[in-house]
């Protein structure tokens, strides 16, 4: 394997690569350990995401207890306990979600939506730390959804650890306030990464931030015309 596991300061636990790494090349594969339909309520993922720890090793499971937690899913079943107001279905629900509350919040803080439509656990790429500028990305393998490739999306030096975009989709072309709101609402931190400080940015990254900016004029103008 390339890259192993370490401590990388304040955002906690990462990749780190072993070696040298080409662009474009394969860094780790990693098969999915929970995957639940995308469409299910909190209370009944939390059922499913139990139901299936039971079912994974030791090992794995002392590795999914040791991931980060989403805030924010106690003040959900304190906002549901109250409006159940004797409603027995909703009262049932929040009573399930605590029961559940740890798995749930785990499984939500580090969850990935695969192409066929589920929310996935993946025990190594739940270790990826973001960044607005990453080296790596990754992308599905043919055969199988739930299996996830991460390549180098530039060459990594030895040591170096390995960086995705938690925002990639949403946030391709937003400018920095935007991506900090999103990364705050999303994941309660924000980014410090080279392209956010705007400290020593290189050519190739000012020229990303000039695009950004150069498309929010163009989206702005878009949407005054329409109006």
């Amino acid at each position: 394997m390339s890259v192993t596991v370490k401590n990388v300061g304040e955002a906690g636990r990462g990749l780190v690569a072993l070696k040298d790494i080409k662009v474009g090349e394969l860094i780790v594969r990693d098969t999915a350990v929970i995957a639940i339909p995308a469409n299910l309520d909190v209370w009944e993922a939390g059922e499913g995401i139990v139901r299936q720890l039971k079912k994974v090793s030791c090992t794995e499971k002392e590795k999914f207890y040791n991931l980060t937690r989403k805030d924010g899913i106690n003040q959900l079943c304190d906002d549901l306990m109250e409006d159940a107001s004797g409603d027995t279905k909703t009262h049932s629900k929040a009573q399930k979600i605590i029961k559940n509350c740890k798995e749930i919040s785990i499984f939500f803080n580090n969850d990935i939506e695969t192409d066929d439509s589920f929310q996935c656990l993946f025990l190594y790429f739940s270790l990826l730390n973001h960044s607005c500028d990453p080296n790596s990305f990754w992308t599905g393998t043919v055969n199988n959804p739930r299996q996830l490739e991460l390549r180098a999306a530039k060459d990594i030096q030895e040591g170096e650890e390995m960086t995705v975009n938690y925002i990639l989709v949403e946030g391709r072309f937003s400018d920095r306030p935007t991506r900090q709101v999103r990364l705050m609402e999303g994941w309660r931190f924000y980014c410090k990464c080279s392209l956010c400080q705007g400290e020593t940015l290189n050519i190739h990254q000012q020229k990303q931030e000039i695009l950004k900016q150069e498309i929010i004029i163009v989206q702005s103008d878009m949407i005054s015309e329409c109006d």
